[in-house]
């Protein structure tokens, strides 16, 4: 007797496996766009941490060096975005198929900005699971190169949620007061209906 599955609808969810797939093939991705575009060295590549692929690179402007962290893993676990805020990197830049439900990106992305008071460092976390971004800081380039490569190898864009700076909730980009305590969410642009 031979196995049938049916033909996955573009509603459903993808399961661990595709996930693992898609992390798989983007790791290759993004390794070589940051080595063409020389955000890192010839030798380095991707290094394993437990279940999740840890990738540094950098960019060099003048005398500069911004260096930043690249992250992929099937779950953003509590410990993953922690250590991403305490790292001290520059850049930031998660990906997980799944956060876990403990993982309060909000907060994360609040904790990272008190933390950097001002300073120019980048931190981003996209998760598959819903297309969400939620990011902080201006991105250098290398982040924005990481950022077009991710949108373009999945089958919707990631969508950027607001973050109350009262209740640190995440919002939809366009809405203009938090949907968890009504107070008003910073401007972010033209609101299109």
């Amino acid at each position: 007797m031979s196995h049938h599955t049916e033909p996955r609808m573009d509603h459903m969810q993808p399961t661990d496996d595709e996930i693992a797939v898609a992390l798989a093939s983007l790791r290759v991705l993004l390794l070589d766009a940051l080595r063409s575009g020389k955000y890192i060295q010839p030798g380095d590549g991707w290094q394993q941490h437990g279940e999740a692929h840890v990738l540094d690179f950098g960019d060099q402007t003048g005398s500069a060096f911004k260096p930043g962290r690249l992250v992929l893993a099937k779950w953003l676990s509590p410990e993953i975005v922690s250590a991403s805020v305490d790292s001290g990197f520059h850049s930031y830049v998660m990906l997980g198929g799944w956060a876990d439900p403990a993982v309060d990106l909000g907060r994360a992305r609040s904790r990272h900005l008190a933390l950097m008071q001002g300073l120019d460092r980048y931190w981003a976390a996209y998760v598959l699971q819903n297309t969400m971004l939620v990011a902080a800081g201006a991105p250098p380039s290398s982040c924005r190169l990481l950022g077009e490569i991710i949108n373009l190898q999945m089958p919707a864009s990631f969508v950027q949620r607001r973050v109350c700076a009262v209740c640190h909730t995440l919002n939809s980009y366009f809405r203009p007061t938090c949907i968890a305590c009504g107070r008003p969410l910073a401007a972010t642009g033209a609101k299109r209906e």
